[in-house]
């Protein structure tokens, strides 16, 4: 029942309850208790109790140093780490102060037995026994090992609200992460080793003009001019090498235009150095992209009417002279290129 006890509770106190309850109901115990210590004070504070005579406790005080509250079974349990018995309380052979002595409470026979919590001695199981000599080997062997099942199930319930803790902050990390991505301005896009989609933030979605959803599962170069596709692969291939690399990429748009974006890639490999997939940020830099077109076509278009034109034209600066002058501007001026350009 005590490891049925280790296996349902989640809570310290209600563990601690329920063991008392059992060595009382199924140990022939009048009273078991547990005490827990105070480092700071060195006190012993009884912390969960069963069975009769509990004034015991509300009258005693106990310590677990040298003062002579702590000469007790549980202090010198705590302070020598190991089990305190007597058979006969009755005949004062226990060292507890008189006025709280287990004998005036009708017990005779009296133990405590370690608790550990961590490696360190916290505590006590303690008991009382109407019955003078109850503690056998038999006996103390199971109480001893009942002590070490309690101190198990400390160290187990400390472990899983540590757990539980762990994976509450992941949780909240993961919940504050998928915000992060799914509000982010940028492009996110993660693909596997056979460079399928495995996720796509809305934001990159929108950039090509899909839901999210219709991209997942997909291949990464569906969503390529053919002729960039040799590009593309270059790409992977230095991200099958482990390489990050940062680049300007086209991608073709659910309605055919072209998005021009700035990537930052990631590879991402396991512990072995295998190659897992990768991972990119994306931006939007089409409209950049639209400017410096429109700006090389306005350049070439002055660069025709600046040759070609039937007037002489050309550009001059007080520290340099002539910069640059047309064919026209020579044949006006009756000088070569060479000429002006002394």
């Amino acid at each position: 029942q005590v490891n049925q006890a280790i296996v349902r509770t989640t809570s310290r106190d209600n563990l601690l309850e329920t063991i008392c309850r059992i060595t009382v109901e199924r140990g022939a115990v009048n009273l078991a208790w547990i005490g827990w210590l105070d480092p700071e004070t060195a006190r012993i504070y009884p912390v969960a109790h069963w069975g009769s005579h509990e004034e015991l406790l509300n009258r005693a005080v106990f310590y677990a140093d040298d003062r002579p509250e702590g000469q007790g079974n549980p202090g010198k349990a705590i302070r020598e780490d190991k089990t305190v018995l007597c058979n006969e309380c009755i005949r004062g052979n226990c060292l507890y102060p008189a006025e709280f002595a287990p004998a005036q409470f009708g017990f005779n026979s009296c133990g405590s037995f370690p608790i550990h919590f961590q490696g360190k001695v916290c505590g006590t199981l303690n008991l009382g026994i109407r019955e003078a000599g109850f503690f056998q080997e038999r006996e103390i062997a199971l109480l001893e090992e009942v002590a070490e099942d309690i101190s198990f199930a400390l160290d187990k319930l400390a472990g899983d609200a540590r757990r539980v803790q762990a994976e509450e902050s992941l949780r909240k990390s993961e919940e504050q992460y998928r915000l992060l991505v799914e509000t982010s301005n940028e492009g996110i896009w993660a693909m596997d080793r056979e460079h399928v989609t495995t996720y796509v933030n809305r934001a990159m979605a929108n950039m090509l003009g899909y839901e999210p959803s219709e991209i997942i599962g997909t291949k990464v170069d569906e969503y390529f001019f053919p002729e960039d596709l040799s590009f593309h692969q270059e790409r992977m291939q230095q991200r099958h090498a482990g390489q990050d690399e940062v680049y300007e990429r086209r991608f073709r748009r659910r309605d055919g235009s072209s998005l021009w974006t700035l990537v930052s890639a990631k590879a991402l490999k396991d512990e072995r150095d295998r190659f897992l997939g990768s991972f990119a940020m994306f931006i939007d830099i089409t409209e950049r992209k639209r400017s410096e077109e429109a700006l090389r076509e306005s350049e070439a278009r002055f660069r025709g009417y600046f040759e070609l034109g039937q007037v002489g034209m050309a550009i001059t600066s007080l520290e340099k002279g002539w910069v640059q002058f047309n064919d026209r501007l020579c044949d006006i001026l009756g000088y070569s290129r060479e000429e002006l350009s002394r």
